[in-house]
């Protein structure tokens, strides 16, 4: 019986000498640093930096002939007219206006056609021919025009 008890009080002593020493340091050592609010979270945040792409070189540069076949890549600016086989039916192209969108209007062999393309936007034409705007930057812009599949 003494034993017993021997072991029992050993095994409370125990027990509580684990409950104070460990419970609050290894606690806290697992325990995660609170994510910061308000003023201090916007001060350790730094703000995104924004990713400005390069205006790219037109491959044709502004020789709008490189265009009559209906496959080039050009500098365009507002009132640039670029001729067109028949072929694509509607005669030359004009770049009507250039703001966030280029304007590129054709009228001829029984076809009128206008786009507004912004950036990356393609525009179809009769089936016979894709018209890309590339890049705008600011009253000037790279457009692509190349076969459709008609």
């Amino acid at each position: 019986m003494h034993r017993n008890a021997t072991l029992a009080a050993l095994t409370a002593a125990l027990s509580l000498a684990l409950t104070a020493c460990g419970g609050s340091e290894s606690e806290a050592a697992a325990t995660p640093e609170a994510a910061p609010t308000g003023r201090a979270a916007l001060e350790r945040t730094a703000p995104p930096t924004p990713i400005v792409l390069p205006f790219p070189d037109a491959a044709d540069g502004e020789d709008y002939g490189a265009c009559y076949d209906g496959d080039c890549e050009v500098l365009v600016t507002e009132g640039v007219v670029i001729e067109l086989d028949d072929e694509f039916r509607t005669g030359a192209l004009t770049v009507a206006s250039i703001d966030e969108y280029v304007n590129v209007v054709g009228n001829g062999g029984g076809a009128f056609i206008s786009f507004n393309l912004g950036p990356g936007n393609v525009g179809n034409m009769n089936n016979v021919l894709n018209i890309e705007t590339r890049a705008i930057d600011g009253d000037r812009a790279v457009i692509r025009l190349y076969p459709g599949e008609g």
